[in-house]
């Protein structure tokens, strides 16, 4: 539930390649992605959309090795 695309967003310039020989992609940071809002029809509204984000960034557990379990905070 992270994709922009599900409120009718488009966004472009995710990834990039060093030069047109190489095939491996590189991903561009979030700050030089382009968004082009409204740009489709919705999937799901936007209210419900920030929900789901709020509820998945929340707060976590991490365990004493140092790790994030898979379903922390979800449960």
């Amino acid at each position: 539930m992270e994709r922009q695309e599900y409120i009718g967003n488009t966004v472009n310039f995710k990834t990039y390649r060093k030069s047109y020989k190489l095939k491996k992609q590189m991903k561009n940071d979030r700050s030089e992605w382009k968004i082009f809002e409204n740009t489709h029809e919705a999937i799901i509204e936007k209210d419900t959309f920030d929900i789901v984000q709020r509820i998945c960034n929340g707060r976590r557990r991490i365990t004493s090795m140092g790790e994030m379990p898979t379903l922390s905070g979800i449960v």
